[in-house]
């Protein structure tokens, strides 16, 4: 079985640094890292969460803010096909090109 390499389009918002409750949240949809926030619960908690099959070793209510309500679309995935070339059909956010393994 080969594997194929192919470009395709996703949200911006895969690799943006989110604001919420005055904090700061960077990784929260890169499939390499695990997402961060600066709030003291996420820093000292011990709260683990399991969203999207993967499992989060430390989590809090500012990521699962975003990940209940961030946009997550993506070309290989989503129902929603892209009609503006690198607009997201689901938010309006720019797009952006990545590299996936078929």
């Amino acid at each position: 079985m080969s594997l194929d390499i192919v470009i395709m389009q996703r949200c911006s918002t895969f690799s943006k640094t989110f604001h919420v409750g005055g904090y700061i949240q960077e990784n929260v949809f890169n499939e390499r890292m695990y997402p961060s926030c600066t709030c003291k619960a996420f820093q000292f908690g011990k709260r683990t969460e399991r969203f999207g099959g993967r499992m989060y070793p430390k989590f809090c209510k500012h990521l699962n803010e975003i990940l209940d309500n961030g946009c997550q679309w993506n070309e290989q995935w989503s129902s929603e096909k892209q009609t503006e070339v690198e607009i997201c059909p689901k938010c309006g956010e720019p797009t952006e090109s990545v590299r996936v393994t078929i």
